[in-house]
């Protein structure tokens, strides 16, 4: 005889499954879970009372188009028991909710594990007052609404195509620490207006919303809404709808805010209508409407689908394929389904994979960051384990239980082979090449600057030219000393006339001494001032080529003090600076080969072999061609004194063999591979890895 049913279990009718077949919705109150059956788990259900295995399968074939059999049976009994929905009438079923609770529990550790990985906080029981306020809500389902928003929302974009450069520049402020604080504060609104329309529009079908609250993801806090019940709701379109209510209504307060920023002058409220216009796009697009977690994405996709459970029948396919790839094992799918349904639950399911690696990693390098030792560390290992190498452990795990029937096949033997040679690959120290970024420049150059604030009167040579050395580049004119100049030469003429006049001026004759110490001060000032003049005519200090720094130099222009005004260079030999970290800098000697792609230039790479090597870590950059903020690869941020490099990185510099000078190039950015001592792919992790250990645990 079959064990009865608990009594309080309720049965509520479901939508139709993928393949157009009736469902059924079983509730536990107590636990308050719901659990979807199909149409052959409700025929056997809605006969358990017959209390006979055979009567219930005579009746279930004989009145229905379905044919079970006695594994159906036994197939939903497990399902019943293992859930704890069947009375215990005798010992024998006690003791086994006994040991299912014991099961269940978990130690101090474990418990403190859940809880700083998941955990809600209850704050309000909104039931009534939901109730009560359909009324005042009522007016934002109504299609005139919706049609009022789409209009709203065009009328917003218009505007802000209008005024985009204060759109951006508003943006930007965004990332100031008032700013952060206002993304906040608004973040906390946006997310508690998601949460009341989920609320409200279950409640609108007549779903109790029993709880409302804070949830903890890894101490990082998110508002729910208990609408565990839109599992009574028979309409798929109908769950849909209460699953995308707090994305639509972002998505409204989003379309608002815009058109009221393209309407509101300057000031404190546009700023705020601002922050809520990019806050709920920002956080529907990024953390909602994401279905790799359990956000509103996920349980969108899984009612459109009609599938539920969708991430542990997906990951249950992705790890069955992963199988039969690597073992061929010859294993049934999990569950039958159409080939297409099935390719896409696998993608899905390796996607997923993909995305909670990156998230889970992303937090824990939080976590191990802003708690403080030793509390981080060992939050964000337990995190990494639980959520990524847990799963990887217990899928290793049934494995190794089917090590027997692997070694019966010959895929595991060539998976074998291909893992060994992969990871000989990683593991052997074999390759020699350090890929970075380096800069070829030439060996002799010299910066022409101008003195001061001057006017540019004339280039005396075009770019590219040769000049020799003493010869004048560039013109530069000074007002200021033009008209200092003036004034003595002025001057010196009137001294003159006055000392020529003294043989006939008695009162002139008196002043004579006077008049030649004053000229003699004023010729040596007109000197001074020529000589200042000649620095305003820039010449070769050498011989080489020169290079205009700004290809849009003309004569007239204004230049500031120091303003760089072109380079001149010996194009005779050349070399390449690049800048390494101290990893990489290990493996570089003196006279190591290396090749060097120029970015644009024609022909093939150029030789070159390393020719010294800095000692000290660079502080400052000497060209800022090479920092991420000028297009190169460097992280790098700026200070008063310079670029200053992110981490410690060293300056290695490459004469350029003879024979190979580029024409027409002054500076010129590109790839550069250097050849120094052997090392393996994985190496410089491992290392990496174990001196983060250890100088974590304090050795």
């Amino acid at each position: 005889m079959l064990p009865p049913l608990r009594q309080e279990l309720a049965l509520y009718p479901g939508p139709r499954s993928y393949a157009g077949e009736p469902s059924w919705s079983l509730h536990d109150p107590v636990r308050n879970l719901f659990f979807r059956l199909d149409w052959l788990a409700f025929e056997i259900l809605s006969r358990w009372s017959l209390g006979d295995p055979q009567r219930i399968l005579q009746d279930v074939n004989t009145r229905t188009l379905l044919q079970a059999e006695v594994d159906d049976i036994e197939a939903v009994l497990r399902f019943l028991l293992d859930n704890e929905l069947l009375q215990a009438r005798d010992q024998q079923s006690i003791e086994r909710l006994h040991q299912q609770r014991l099961q269940r529990s978990s130690g101090l550790t474990t418990w403190l594990m859940h809880r700083y990985l998941f955990f809600r906080v209850p704050l309000w029981k909104p039931d009534a007052w939901l109730t009560k306020s359909q009324r005042a809500v009522a007016f934002f389902y109504r299609p005139g609404f919706l049609w009022l928003t789409l209009v709203v929302l065009v009328l917003g974009l218009l505007e802000v195509s209008r005024q985009w450069e204060p759109f951006v520049a508003t943006l930007v402020d965004v990332f100031s620490w008032s700013g952060l604080v206002s993304f906040s504060i608004a973040l906390v609104f946006v997310k508690f207006m998601h949460e009341l329309g989920h609320a409200f529009t279950a409640k609108r079908f007549g779903v109790r919303v029993p709880t409302m609250g804070v949830a903890f993801l890894v101490m990082f806090p998110m508002a729910y809404t208990d609408v565990n019940e839109v599992w009574k709701l028979p309409s798929r379109r109908q769950r849909l709808l209460v699953g995308s209510a707090g994305i639509l209504t972002e998505l409204i307060i989003a379309a608002w805010a815009t058109f009221f920023w393209g309407l509101l002058p300057d000031g404190l409220l546009r700023g705020a209508v601002f922050v809520l216009a990019t806050t709920t796009w920002v956080s529907t697009l990024i953390i909602n409407a994401s279905p790799f977690l359990r956000f509103d994405g996920y349980f969108l996709l899984m009612d459109w689908l009609g599938m539920s459970n969708l991430h542990q029948r997906a990951s249950a396919l992705g790890q069955w394929r992963l199988r039969e790839l690597l073992f061929g094992l010859g294993d049934e799918p999990p569950e039958i389904l159409p080939r297409r349904r099935q390719r896409g639950l696998i993608l899905f399911a390796y996607a997923t994979w993909l995305y909670r690696l990156v998230v889970f990693v992303g937090i824990a390098v939080l976590v191990y960051v802003k708690v403080p030792k030793p509390l981080g560390p060992l939050l964000a290992a337990l995190e990494l384990w639980w959520f990524i190498c847990l799963p990887v452990v217990k899928e290793m795990g049934r494995w190794g239980a089917r090590r027997p029937e692997m070694l019966r096949n010959r895929r595991p033997r060539w998976v074998l082979v291909a893992v060994v040679l992969a990871l000989a690959v990683a593991l052997v120290p074999w390759d020699r090449r350090i890929h970075t970024q380096g800069l070829l420049i030439p060996v002799d150059s010299f910066p022409l600057v101008a003195p001061e604030g001057a006017r540019l009167a004339a280039f005396a040579v075009e770019s590219g030219d040769w000049v020799e050395e003493g010869e004048v580049i560039l013109e530069l004119d000074s007002p200021d000393l033009d008209y200092r100049q003036r004034m003595m030469e002025v001057r010196e003429q009137s001294l003159g006339w006055q000392k020529a006049a003294a043989g006939v001026a008695p009162e002139l004759l008196e002043q004579l001494r006077t008049l030649e110490a004053e000229g003699a001060e004023l010729q040596a000032e007109l000197v001074g001032v020529r000589d200042e003049k000649n620095r305003f005519q820039l010449k070769a200090p050498m011989s080489g080529q020169f290079f205009p720094s700004n290809i849009n130099l003309r004569p007239n222009t204004w230049v500031g003090r120091n303003e760089r005004l072109g380079t001149l260079i010996d194009p005779a030999v050349w070399q390449v600076m690049t800048y390494l970290p101290e990893s990489a800098l290990k493996r570089v000697s003196l006279g190591d080969h290396g090749l060097f792609y120029p970015e644009s230039a024609a022909g093939g790479p150029m030789s070159a072999q390393v020719s010294r090597i800095d000692l000290d870590a660079t502080r400052v950059l000497d060209d800022g061609l090479l920092a991420a903020t000028r297009g190169g690869q460097l992280p790098v941020r700026e200070s008063e004194y310079g670029l200053v490099p992110e981490s410690a990185v060293y300056r290695v510099v490459l004469a350029v063999e003879p024979g190979q000078t580029p024409e027409g190039v002054q500076l010129q950015r590109g790839k550069l591979l250097l050849f120094g001592a052997r090392a393996s792919w994985l190496g410089e992790y491992a290392r990496g890895a174990a001196t983060l250990l250890v100088r974590e645990l304090g050795f």
